[in-house]
């Protein structure tokens, strides 16, 4: 006899999300029962109790068929979400790249700019003190 469990209970029983839970149910992968709870529904999911990890024979397949079903949509949507976070990555991986490059071609412009500048005006001569005297000229101590 099958065992009337809830949402949650049949997602932690299955291993997956509740969420898969209720996309199996419209596919009509589960079997359900709605009972009258007020001006709403309770849904039960129902369970083989022999062994949770397979669907009771109320949705029309063996057992067996059942819980490769389940079996076969836990892992499609473990794919699916593992293809969603390798794309994510890959994204990332391709800013970073960019990234990358543009920094790049400004370590070089940069490296450029500053051969062309020290190409252009070349470095005063140790013996020559004349731009040491005008710099430091107005700050020097007065001899008295």
């Amino acid at each position: 006899m099958p065992q009337r469990v809830t949402k949650p209970q049949a997602a932690a029983l299955l291993g997956v999300s509740s969420s898969t839970i209720n996309r199996m149910i419209q596919r009509g992968d589960l079997p359900i029962e709605k009972v009258p709870h007020g001006s709403r529904y309770r849904v039960w999911v129902l369970i083989n109790e022999k062994s949770p990890g397979k669907l009771s024979e109320g949705s029309g397949g063996s057992s067996s068929d059942q819980s490769d079903i389940v079996e076969l949509t836990t892992l499609r949507e473990r794919v699916r979400s593992l293809e969603e976070l390798a794309d994510h990555h890959g994204e990332q991986l391709k800013e970073s790249e960019l990234r990358y490059q543009q920094v790049l071609q400004q370590l070089e412009s940069s490296q450029q700019r500053i051969e062309s500048l020290t190409q252009e005006s070349p470095a005063p001569d140790a013996g020559d003190n004349s731009i040491a005297r005008r710099i430091w000229g107005p700050f020097r101590k007065r001899r008295r």
